[in-house]
């Protein structure tokens, strides 16, 4: 006979061979053990995101290191033919790293400039950012020309091998950008970057109401 802990045996003798104790879950029915399946905390929904936008811009004189610097188009383009390893970090610091060519960031060398797209994984990464909102590039120089431009000496970088692509707050190429889009909601990047010249002025939008708050 089961055993009812709150009921003298007259009453319980009334009931069937249902056993559990008390204040505690059904353990068995007709001594058979009863399976609990465990709680499990429900799992964060983290819809898929892509950022993207121009990690350089081609011919856009800017300063590095005290010297006037222009990349020319196709400088890359070894590096991206051959799809070494390219990561995508934050603040050139490749402990953080999000991603590279051979998984989830697109490079594509556009009429602009170069353009990208990383397909953010995780909640995690995508919180990394904290409102970057521009880009800056590191690279190994392989064959670069001295230009005198307006009596002052420029390098054009013809040929580097690019090594990282990197979400800043401020990069010393003006006017690179980065975007946060729907990833279900984007074509081919090198279509979608035809546009992207009106995504960096919405880019400056965020970066000028970023120093007020």
């Amino acid at each position: 006979m089961a055993f009812y802990g709150n009921l003298d045996y007259e009453t319980a003798s009334h009931f069937g061979d249902l056993e559990y104790g008390v204040c505690a879950p059904i353990i068995a029915v007709d001594h058979r053990a009863v399976k609990h399946t465990p709680l499990r905390k429900a799992a964060s929904r983290f819809e898929p995101k892509i950022v993207e936008g121009f990690a350089c811009l081609w011919m856009k004189p800017h300063m590095y290191k005290s010297r006037i610097e222009v990349h020319e188009r196709g400088c890359f383009n070894d590096t991206l033919s051959s799809k070494g390893r390219v990561d995508m970090c934050i603040d050139h610091d490749r402990s953080y790293s999000l991603g590279n060519t051979d998984e989830n960031l697109e490079l594509v060398d556009s009429p602009v400039g170069l353009a990208f797209r990383l397909r953010v994984k995780s909640q995690e990464d995508f919180d990394l950012l904290q409102g970057r909102a521009a880009m800056s590039i590191q690279y190994a120089e392989r064959h670069v020309e001295v230009r005198k431009v307006n009596d002052c000496d420029v390098r054009f970088i013809k040929s580097a091998k690019l090594i990282e692509c990197s979400a800043v707050f401020q990069g010393a190429v003006p006017k690179t950008h980065l975007v946060v889009r729907d990833a279900k909601a984007v074509g081919r990047l090198r279509d979608d970057s035809e546009g992207f010249s009106n995504d960096a002025a919405y880019a400056a939008l965020q970066r000028a109401l970023a120093k007020l708050l």
